[in-house]
């Protein structure tokens, strides 16, 4: 996650050369993003961010997921299989308040992904897409992005 705070700012000249230092995830506001589908997971302790001397935040949570997804096989074998991931948060609209972007391309991420993707032989990681959205609750517009794998 990445984020800008343009009241945590300073100069480095004025602080010993220090461009950047490491705060624990409760000293700021950081934005609260959930999974919307059902999932089992890890959450390791890893709960600090690096704050710039411009004011972007960097947190780098790693957080290990189960997805279940339910299976259409009606031309199995040679079916293919879709799993959504969403990730949002309906605390802030996005109009307003928050909206989500991801940085990296849908390959990008697809390289990275297979060193993690954790498969039994019976299953091929094929292929990743990325949908931005914002989707509408009791007339408010919240930002998503779903995973598409």
């Amino acid at each position: 996650q990445e984020w800008q705070n343009p009241f945590a700012t300073w100069d480095p000249l004025d602080f010993c050369n220090i461009s950047e230092i490491i705060l624990p995830m409760d000293t700021y506001w950081s934005p609260p993003v959930f999974i919307l589908e059902r999932v089992s997971g890890q959450n390791p302790e890893l709960n600090y961010m690096v704050l710039m001397h411009n004011g972007s935040f960097n947190s780098t949570r790693p957080f290990q997921v189960t997805l279940t997804c339910s299976l259409i096989i009606l031309k199995f074998p040679f079916d293919t299989q879709t799993c959504n991931l969403s990730i949002a948060s309906f605390l802030y609209p996005a109009v307003t308040d928050f909206v989500m972007k991801t940085r990296r391309t849908p390959a990008e991420i697809m390289k990275d992904s297979q060193s993690f993707f954790l498969t039994d032989g019976e299953w091929k990681f094929t292929n990743l897409s990325i949908i931005e959205y914002t989707e509408m609750v009791d007339d408010k517009g919240f930002s998503v992005v779903t995973y598409l794998v």
